[in-house]
């Protein structure tokens, strides 16, 4: 009787090593001091600023070379490979590492749908906070079915990526796993560190002297929200979310009017509807900013995003034109509130307060996170007046503890607008944060069609 030959057990992982490559040390840039400061503000659940994303294999590729495309991205974007010793105390700073080795996850979806697999794995690398001292800054797993590598899943912490440079690191990530760029071992690209230097040069601390003094300007204002003192709900913080095709097409149609952006045409329309809640005619508004107009930084693989502010009118019987042209010229000034260290900033508001001067920072907040317009509607011309998919909107749960009082961002999509409004219920109630969005999808669909 002859027995069977044993069978090698499939591999659980697989590891990325590098070696022998440049360490650095030194502090953390703006951005990165911006996300630190709002992850420990959620006091250990920093999970919440994982940036994660699945990218589909190409047929045929190897799970050798797809190691070796992780292996090419970690050597060229150093904050990949960069630990942050001391990272919640008074003087982090980071380590970029010269050996690292990074165990990538195995996951075998044979006989299934390899994104049904990936998606709860997915999730699950991504719902747990980094050790951000010990622990490199980035976790992958590959989706396996027949034993060839179809689904690429990883997760980046926000301490090293903001939108902007995950959309850098996943391009060169899809152009690593077709083979481009492999044979040359490009040299690293700038990071963090490098950006650390521009912002301590002469022209990154006049930059910084000028946006503290815009962020004072918008605390001098006082321009807030009606103190309501309402009983809040249960839980405090709550969440909606409107799809609309015809809020896009109508912003789409006020842009091509105007010139303007559609993300300053739908701020505009935000504040008209937000109006109600304002103690007077106008609203400081924190505007989250990209900060990537300088050379040298669209393609910089670090958390660049810092917050700007401006106070902005909320319409006051302007046409919508007009009100839009003046929200949009407030915004280029929270854009160039937006370059600072923040805890120069904290420090300006405790000596505003030990002045006994206005400090409450601005609790509206605004962050259009699409890369750019609505790719979908470019080149149409039947925005309005034609019959569209009604507009939806749905609840997205509720929070205990936000550091807010009213929040919109704007979702990517091909040709609808995809908002999340966030509320502090004791300013404004669930209820009225329902009307609030059908008055502002009524003075979109107006201005549209003017």
């Amino acid at each position: 009787m002859t027995g069977s030959p044993d069978r090698q057990a499939p591999k659980e992982t697989v590891e990325v090593r590098l070696d022998g490559l440049a360490t650095r040390l030194g502090g953390l840039a703006w951005g990165q001091l911006a996300i630190r400061r709002s992850m420990l503000w959620l006091r250990g659940a920093h999970d919440y600023f994982n940036v994660s994303g699945t990218i589909e294999l190409p047929l045929g590729i190897s799970l050798d070379a797809v190691t070796e495309a992780i292996g090419v991205l970690m050597e060229r974007h150093q904050g990949l490979r960069t630990v942050f010793p001391g990272w919640s105390g008074p003087e982090p700073v980071q380590h970029v590492l010269g050996a690292v080795r990074l165990s990538v996850r195995l996951v075998d979806a044979t006989g299934s749908d390899a994104d049904d697999v990936g998606r709860p794995v997915l999730q699950q690398l991504a719902r747990v906070a980094f050790d951000h001292e010990t622990e490199l800054p980035v976790r992958a797993a590959v989706v396996m079915r027949d034993s060839r590598p179809v689904r690429l899943l990883l997760v980046v912490s926000h301490l090293s990526v903001d939108g902007s440079a995950w959309r850098v690191l996943r391009s060169d990530l899809e152009r690593l796993l077709q083979g481009r760029d492999l044979a040359e071992r490009p040299t690293a690209t700038a990071g963090p560190l490098d950006l650390v230097q521009m912002e301590a040069s002469d022209s990154g601390l006049r930059r910084e002297r000028s946006a503290l003094r815009r962020w004072e300007s918008a605390l001098d204002a006082a321009a807030v929200l009606r103190d309501v003192d309402a009983t809040p709900e249960s839980p405090r913080f709550r969440g909606l979310y409107l799809e609309s095709t015809v809020v896009a097409r109508s912003a789409e149609a006020v842009a091509r009017r105007t010139g303007l952006s559609t993300s300053v045409v739908l701020l505009a329309g935000l504040l008209r509807a937000l109006a109600v809640h304002v103690a007077g005619q106008e609203v400081a508004v924190v505007v989250i900013t990209s900060n990537r107009s300088r050379p040298g930084t669209r393609d910089l693989v670090a958390p660049m995003a810092q917050n700007g502010v401006a106070v902005m009118s909320t319409g006051g019987g302007e046409p919508f034109d007009t009100h839009a042209a003046s929200v949009g010229d407030a915004v280029v000034d929270a854009v160039r509130s937006a370059q600072y260290d923040v805890r120069r900033l904290d420090e300006l508001v405790a000596e505003r307060r030990r002045r006994g001067l206005p400090a409450e920072l601005p609790g509206v907040y605004f962050n259009d996170v699409r890369p750019g317009g609505w790719p979908g509607l470019v080149g149409r011309e039947d925005l309005v007046g034609c019959d569209v998919p009604a507009s939806t909107l749905s609840d997205t749960g509720g929070w205990d503890s936000l550091d807010l009082e009213v929040f919109f961002e704007v979702h990517p999509d091909p040709e609808k607008l995809r908002l999340l409004v966030q509320l502090d219920t004791t300013v404004v109630g669930r209820d009225e944060g329902v009307a609030l969005l059908a008055r502002f999808e009524d003075e979109m669909v107006r201005a549209g069609s003017a």
